[in-house]
């Protein structure tokens, strides 16, 4: 049920295309500050609470399909790779080979906490709750931690 001017007018072109009813669905990167918009329709009404979990989960996966295509020097994910400092990353890449948050600031010459303070930052950024997490989401929107070890300046 279209709530706004812009949702009105969004339906009113898809008619125009002959298109009747459908599901929209939006997933939004907050690490990348990127959002998509994808919507499902066709010339017959149809059942949308059938279909709008089916559809939400389809939408969110071709958001990610779509940020693992995109190039990554590409303006519209060339954030993500902007988005952690230097120090972020060489911590967050000692995170990936396994090591405690104790070890990190033994390598890196500075307390826990400070690493703690730069994880924090990390999580924030990339938008999660973990370490495996934030080395996921890192590995999945292509920043640099992925090649080899890191030195420890």
């Amino acid at each position: 049920q279209a709530t706004s001017d812009d949702e009105l007018e969004f339906i009113q072109t898809a008619r125009g295309f002959g298109l009747a009813d459908g599901i929209t669905t939006s997933s939004v990167d907050p690490a990348c500050r990127l959002a998509t918009f994808f919507s499902f329709a066709g010339e017959k009404e149809v059942d949308a609470e059938r279909y709008v979990h089916l559809v939400e989960y389809l939408g969110h996966h071709l958001h990610l399909a779509l940020l693992r295509t995109a190039r990554r020097d590409a303006p519209a994910t060339e954030q993500c790779i902007k988005e952690l400092s230097p120090r972020e990353v060489t911590i967050l890449n000692w995170i990936k080979n396994g090591k405690t948050n104790w070890e990190v600031g033994q390598i890196l010459g500075v307390t826990e906490r400070t690493v703690r303070f730069h994880l924090a930052s990390i999580f924030s950024k990339l938008d999660v709750t973990s370490r495996s997490q934030a080395v996921a989401a890192a590995m999945e929107h292509g920043l640099p931690v992925l090649h080899g070890l890191p030195s420890a300046s």
